[in-house]
């Protein structure tokens, strides 16, 4: 799309943002596949980028762990920065360059 659409397109810097979000996703996918992948358990199955129909649509999965005691359903991020969990509020922050 980038190729055909003509640099001084109002468009194309709101298309390149997106395009960038869109790879940091697949690349933070990518990235927990290949940790997932070097566990040997035989009782353990990691299903990838699911798609499942549901009445007219689609709802997608990033990835589904399942064993014989539990099921993981793994929504997965690529965010910038340093993630807390804080446990006095029960609130979660981000931290990027010092904000």
């Amino acid at each position: 799309m980038l190729r055909r659409l003509p640099r001084e397109s109002s468009l194309r810097s709101k298309i390149e943002e997106n395009l960038l979000k869109a790879w940091a996703g697949y690349h933070g996918e990518c990235k927990v596949d290949r940790q997932l992948s070097t566990i040997d358990n035989e009782h353990m199955l990691v299903l990838n980028d699911l798609c499942i129909p549901m009445g007219e649509s689609f709802f997608q999965i990033d990835t589904l762990i399942l064993t014989r005691n539990f099921i993981l359903i793994l929504e997965i991020k690529n965010i910038a920065g340093s993630m807390e969990f804080g446990t006095q509020f029960e609130q979660f922050s981000r931290t990027q360059m010092e904000k």
